[in-house]
């Protein structure tokens, strides 16, 4: 069992102290971002644009293993390298 200690301080502190351990335990439990900042993403239209197919032909593609998809949520991106690479 732990010992605790009561003591009067002010309410301001109390509420600084408060603030300052919940922003410590934020920060450390930050997420990390899904998607590589180094890279650049691609949503389906824009892939499809660059790739001059249609939706269904990239959805097919990503079925089949030719594209690689990164999924976030519902919402669905393309590494602009992998892309170019199919392009070249």
């Amino acid at each position: 069992m732990e010992n605790s200690i009561f003591t009067n301080i002010p309410t301001d502190q109390l509420r600084m102290l408060i603030a300052e351990e919940v922003k410590s335990a934020l920060e450390s439990h930050q997420p990390q971002s899904a998607l590589d900042e180094k890279e650049e993403y691609l949503n389906p239209l824009q892939a499809c644009k660059l790739l001059k197919i249609t939706k269904a032909t990239l959805r097919s593609w990503e079925i089949k293993g030719k594209i690689k998809a990164k999924r976030i949520g519902r919402k669905v991106y393309f590494k602009k390298s992998d892309l170019d690479s199919l392009i070249s």
